[in-house]
């Protein structure tokens, strides 16, 4: 039996109302046929990358106008790649470096000035480091003060020594360089030097010389700041006045050059007064052979001067030139007179004395250094200096008998 060709829908030709239902029907399971297989899609599309098998199609049949149904969701787009049998779905590629965050870690840089505490503490054992805070601490005018206070050290008339040895054991230093002879730490004052070194035992760098220590003076280095130091004192001592003045000044003289200089004068005026007494007695007999009283009084004056300076260049970072002229100048003078009374015993030596001691002594030098930095391993540097010492004595000496 034939299949009657296919021809349009006429709305006109006249359905029986049981055709229409039929109809309706129809359209209405294949609308619900269709939402099922977009809903079975949808739900294998998420299971990815599982390939989900393409959708069978379905031929649509001929269907008649009707009223409009709610629209149908349609199931989500699924790529091509993903749905082709056997096919994973590409990688995305790594981040590139220059899309991660960089952390850079925080750096503090903290400058102080270093202590005297601190270099003690990184020296030697066998080093003291006496600096400008302890020099000052107590005001004193005179650096022999200064080094009384130290521990080991020991002062008697002047003259310092070290581990209770003589004087003669113990070195004593100017920025490194020995002093000439007849130089005195009393000349110098606490204004000119920056710190002052102790070494308790000979070393390579001091030489065996110094048996018992050494002392080592570092004079104060220029700096760029301009700065300007005036100082004065006055004290009594045995019914006498004596002061000190000291003047310091520190500038610049070029882009490359700096300097520092520092005067001082220093006055002294005692009296000192003596009195003692010899007797002698003859034990057997019991008497006294001699019976002899002496007074003294004596003037002691002494004036101090010295000037001190370091003028320094620098070339870059490599190159250095310093230059340090000292001056120093001394002089000391004592009139005393005695008066001796001889009770018992005969011939007494004299009745008075007067006698004059005094003593002059200068010393002036100039020290330089020329040094270069090749390398961080190699420095060269060039050392020259010259200098003159003069010391002058005299003493004489008066007696006179009861008679004048």
């Amino acid at each position: 039996m034939g299949r009657d060709k296919e021809r349009p829908f006429d709305p006109v030709v006249p359905c029986s109302r049981g055709e229409v239902l039929a109809l309706q029907f129809a359209r209405y399971i294949v609308g619900m046929a269709i939402v099922a297989v977009g809903a079975v899609a949808g739900a294998r599309a998420q299971q990815l990358p599982t390939p989900i098998p393409t959708p069978v199609s379905v031929a649509e049949p001929e269907i008649i106008p009707a009223p409009a149904l709610p629209a149908i969701i349609d199931p989500p787009a699924i790529p091509e790649e993903a749905v082709r049998p056997g096919k994973t779905p590409p990688t995305p590629p790594p981040p590139r470096a220059a899309d991660k965050k960089q952390e850079v870690k925080a750096i503090e840089v903290k400058a102080q000035r270093v202590s005297t505490t601190d270099e003690r503490r990184e020296s030697a054992a066998g080093k003291v480091i006496v600096g400008r805070d302890e020099i000052e601490k107590y005001g004193s005018t005179d650096l022999v003060d200064v080094l009384r206070r130290l521990p080991g050290v020991t002062v008697i008339n002047g003259a310092v020594s070290l581990r209770g040895m003589g004087a003669g054991f113990t070195q004593i230093l100017i920025d490194g360089e020995r002093v000439a002879p007849g130089f005195s730490i009393d000349q110098l004052s606490p204004e000119q030097v920056e710190r002052i070194e102790i070494l308790r035992a000979p070393t390579a760098e001091t030489g065996a010389r110094a048996i018992a220590g050494t002392i080592n003076i570092i004079l104060r280095k220029p700096r760029r700041n301009k700065q300007d130091d005036f100082k004065a004192g006055l004290r009594v001592e045995g019914g006498r006045f004596g002061g000190d003045v000291s003047l310091s000044r520190n500038d610049a003289l070029s882009e490359t050059g700096t300097y520092n200089l520092t005067l001082t004068g220093r006055q002294n005026r005692t009296s000192p007064q003596s009195q003692s007494r010899v007797i002698i007695d003859d034990i057997p007999s019991g008497t006294v052979r001699l019976n002899r009283t002496s007074e003294g009084t004596s003037i002691d004056e002494s004036w101090n001067t010295t000037l001190n300076s370091q003028v320094q260049w620098k070339w870059g970072n490599s190159e250095q030139l310093v230059i340090q002229p000292f001056f120093s100048r001394f002089h000391y003078e004592s009139n005393g007179e005695d008066r001796l009374t001889q009770a018992i015993g005969a011939n007494p030596p004299y009745a008075e004395r007067r006698g004059r001691f005094s003593i002059y002594a200068s010393n002036a030098r100039i020290a330089g250094t020329l040094s270069k930095q090749h390398t961080d391993n190699t420095k060269v540097e060039l050392r020259f200096g010259s200098g003159r010492v003069q010391r002058h004595l005299a003493f004489d000496a008066n007696q006179f008998d009861t008679l004048g």
